[in-house]
């Protein structure tokens, strides 16, 4: 139900935009990930400059931007993702980690990732007659770790995720329409195994493993599963990994996408729908048949979870509890809503 029910907001995410006008989360098979930044490239290949892509607080962190979706990459096999990375895969360079170099020598090669990276595009790009997709196979072809040094690149890029444009910043490459065809034919997967969607109720392409989920309080930075059968123990009639919860692709990736989406730790105008309570993330939502009566009911909940600091207006927000507490009926204190369904997970 908890599922079913994020997919369906992942649909209402994806029908509204956010205040620069564009979907508040990516379409399948994209992730919105933070881009510190961009590397422009002339159209033979070239660097041209490097532009940060960095907010405008006191301490600047690097901005949300749709790329192609990111996964986990467990062990030690480089897994390269497509058209962005971190500079130890797109650039072959990374923080030295010996304290007593690093002044002398901030980064360290890092040849056996960038290899992988630079081998995955030129297979994949080489044949594309986009001047996009070529400067980037052009630029791989000709780049060395060693030229980070050399080309003057700032140390604070070390470690950021880098994506890549043509001839200016705007013009990022992996928004071209010969960019976007490709990375859908690479989203469609020969091996999967169709099935019944226990979120959808469809036959689709059964999910393997599912997206990475990011934000939660106290979890690692690359992001946990919330649905994982990783041991033979959790198994069942020799099925393996997703096929034994079978959830397809696209719900795989609308239920993660609205949970990334709730739990972004961000200012409360933007996106009040999560709380820490205690060492537990808590997110909420609300299902209604129209957009505004939904928000309306998750403003309310937003209002009662995180009391201002104004003594009046805390006093307010004590009320409700107390009403709360004595299993008062929402209905009564807020008499013109109606009943809406409110999910806190």
């Amino acid at each position: 139900m908890i599922l079913a029910s994020l997919a369906r907001y992942y649909r209402r995410l994806a029908a509204e935009n956010d205040e620069m006008g564009n979907p508040k989360v990516p379409p399948y098979g994209f992730s919105e990930e933070k881009i510190g930044w961009i590397l422009v490239l002339d159209k033979e290949g070239r660097l041209k400059t490097v532009v940060p892509n960095l907010t405008a607080d006191k301490k600047p962190q690097p901005k949300l931007m749709s790329v192609p979706q990111s996964f986990k990459r467990p062990g030690t096999t480089p897994k390269p993702f497509f058209l962005w990375d971190k500079t130890s895969y797109s650039l072959g360079v990374e923080t030295n980690k010996n304290k007593a170099e690093a002044k002398e020598k901030p980064f360290t090669s890092s040849e056996k990732t960038f290899d992988a990276f630079k081998q995955y595009h030129l297979d994949l790009l080489q044949n594309s007659e986009d001047e996009g997709l070529q400067a980037l196979c052009r630029f791989l072809q000709n780049w060395q770790p060693a030229y980070f040094a050399a080309e003057n690149l700032p140390a604070e890029m070390l470690d950021a995720n880098i994506a890549f444009s043509l001839e200016k910043p705007t013009a990022l490459i992996h928004k071209r329409e010969a960019a976007q065809t490709l990375w859908a034919g690479c989203l469609k997967s020969d091996e999967a195994l169709e099935g019944l969607c226990l979120i959808s109720g469809d036959t689709a392409p059964i999910a393997r493993l599912h997206p990475a989920i990011k934000g939660v309080f106290g979890g690692q930075s690359s992001g946990g599963s919330i649905i994982s059968f990783n041991k033979e123990a959790f198994a069942s009639f020799g099925k393996e990994q997703g096929a034994n919860a079978p959830v397809s692709e696209q719900s795989a990736f609308a239920y993660t996408t609205a949970l990334n989406y709730l739990l972004r730790q961000r200012n409360q105008e933007e996106n009040n729908h999560c709380l820490t309570i205690g060492d537990a993330s808590t997110v909420f939502w609300a299902e209604a048949d129209d957009n505004a009566t939904a928000q309306a009911a998750e403003g309310f909940f937003a209002h009662v979870f995180t009391p201002p600091d104004d003594e009046q207006e805390s006093a307010k927000v004590s009320t409700y509890w107390n009403r709360s507490a004595k299993v008062v009926r929402c209905k009564k204190l807020r008499p013109n809503s109606l009943p809406i369904p409110v999910f806190i997970s």
